[in-house]
């Protein structure tokens, strides 16, 4: 083995925090898929639960990396007033340069899964749905969202 392997896999272990939101929307439609088979058809409809309960974990651990980063932060101007500031954007190439990670990124991953987890609770109770297999098209959309989260 080279002599930089070892440091190549430790430095790729360090970088699964940065993506640890997209492997929970995919844990999420993996445990989605299962409990859809296994369910009885009259109760597929408590799929988009699993979903959205998955989604809910994803953008909430978006949201803990946002504020990890150290140029996100808060100043006080003077005993007044208190803002909030994004200084220069900390790009991190993670992965051997595949992705980076910043905060337009991280923006757009959370657009994507709060838009995701709206349209999810509004098709639990669509009439177009009644009767039909619900579970794929909450897995679909789930999907979407995994690899839109992963072009981001």
């Amino acid at each position: 083995m080279p002599d930089n392997f070892c440091a190549l896999i430790s430095s790729n272990i360090r970088h699964l925090q940065y993506i640890l939101p997209e492997v929970v929307v995919v844990g999420t439609f993996l445990l989605a898929l299962i409990f859809d088979l296994v369910v009885s058809p009259d109760r597929r409809r408590s799929t988009a639960y699993i979903c959205i309960v998955g989604l809910l974990i994803a953008a909430w651990l978006t949201i803990c990396n946002l504020a990890q980063e150290p140029s996100l932060g808060l100043v006080t101007a003077d005993s007044h007033s208190t803002i909030l500031f994004l200084a220069p954007m900390l790009d991190r190439t993670i992965f051997s340069g595949l992705l980076v990670a910043d905060h337009f990124g991280a923006f757009f991953k959370l657009i994507l899964l709060v838009g995701t987890i709206i349209s999810l609770m509004m098709a639990v109770h669509a009439r177009q749905l009644q009767g039909k297999n619900h579970g794929e098209f909450f897995l679909l959309m789930v999907a979407i969202c995994a690899g839109g989260m992963f072009l981001a």
